[in-house]
């Protein structure tokens, strides 16, 4: 039995990160012959109306687009159905209401290798989807791994 997705929603960082689950999402999609929602979120600062930080927002969202939209080429280069949308928020939070606003049936999500020295933590991204997503979770480890502090960057 071959599990087929409608809809798949691809949550890229933009960095080495994501690179690897970018291609499984669009080696998903393109087998199950679904549509992709991509987004990427810009993590909030909870300040009061504050200018300074309205205009980073600015720029950082100007300057998401551009990969943004490379990554939109590389899906329908690979004849897949892509949209989406960058936003501010709590990335979490933001990828399960889209998830859930997009009718997605599956996430696919990058995370950090860790090195046989480093200890993973808990609270990253991809396991607070992992606890609390109602829909299937593809979690692909990056390319490249996160290596343990030396000993002179701990107390």
């Amino acid at each position: 039995h071959i599990l087929m997705f409608k809809k798949i929603l691809f949550a890229s960082e933009f960095g080495p990160v994501s690179s690897n689950a970018e291609r499984y999402a669009i080696d998903l999609a393109r087998t199950s012959r679904a549509s992709c929602h991509l987004i990427h979120v810009i993590e909030a600062i909870h300040l009061d109306d504050d200018q300074e930080v309205e205009n980073l927002y600015t720029n950082l969202k100007a300057r998401a687009s551009f990969q943004f939209d490379k990554i939109l080429e590389r899906f329908r280069e690979a004849e897949v159905s892509c949209d989406g949308h960058i936003e501010i928020g709590q990335r979490w939070r933001s990828i399960l209401a889209a998830a859930d606003e997009y009718d997605c049936d599956l996430i696919v999500l990058g995370t950090r290798r860790f090195d046989d020295h480093s200890r993973p933590y808990l609270g990253t991204t991809s396991h607070k989807i992992f606890m609390t997503s109602p829909v299937p979770l593809l979690v692909i480890p990056s390319v490249t791994t996160v290596a343990a502090p030396s000993r002179a960057d701990t107390p």
